[in-house]
């Protein structure tokens, strides 16, 4: 890049802030209500995730029974479908399961995620939502859960101690939704002309 190029391109860099500074750059400080907010969302990505518990149903299929692996995938695809036309999951898992909580219509209460394998927990703690989920296949089955409750571990640090970070990502986000909505305004406002040759 020459010189002249690079006087160019800092020339349209501060031409572009200043534009969003009359635009979008002045927000209103954040409330306490907002950082909060941004706070529960933050504490649950940077947890201390070996401090999870949980609570779900399962249904397990083993491979090595029922006619093999191929068989209970397609039992298990069986399974999906007669919940998803809304029966019984207890009922199903009493039937079908093959784990040490069939009896007890497959309920695997306040389990904590370092019991779990890593694939296992993952899926089952950093899925949202409460919907029937499977069949998911782990070296020696099929699964089919449907997560009751989620409990997350602590999160790394305390509120005070991330207060001014909440308030820098909370003004952020208000400034790019304030852009996004100028850009949106330009396009529609813009006047395009199509030339053909």
């Amino acid at each position: 890049m020459t010189r002249k190029q690079f006087k160019e391109q800092q020339r349209k860099e501060v031409l572009v802030s200043i534009i969003r500074s009359q635009h979008f750059g002045e927000v209103p400080p954040p409330g306490d209500k907002e950082l909060r907010k941004e706070y529960k969302t933050w504490s649950r990505v940077n947890r201390d995730r070996s401090k999870d518990v949980g609570t779900y149903k399962r249904i397990y299929l083993r491979k090595d029974l029922g006619g093999g692996a191929e068989a209970q995938l397609q039992l298990a695809e069986e399974i999906m479908k007669k919940l998803d036309r809304g029966e019984n999951f207890e009922a199903l898992a009493k039937e079908h399961s093959n784990d040490s909580k069939s009896d007890q219509g497959g309920l695997w209460k306040d389990i904590p995620r370092s019991d779990l394998n890593r694939e296992f927990g993952h899926f089952l703690f950093e899925s949202k939502g409460n919907e029937v989920m499977g069949p998911i296949e782990d070296n020696f089955g099929f699964n089919i859960i449907q997560v009751i409750s989620r409990n997350y571990g602590p999160p790394s640090k305390s509120f005070k101690q991330v207060r001014k970070e909440m308030e820098n990502r909370v003004v952020a986000m208000k400034k790019n939704d304030n852009f996004e909505k100028w850009m949106k305004k330009m396009r529609t406002s813009a006047s395009i002309e199509k030339m053909i040759d």
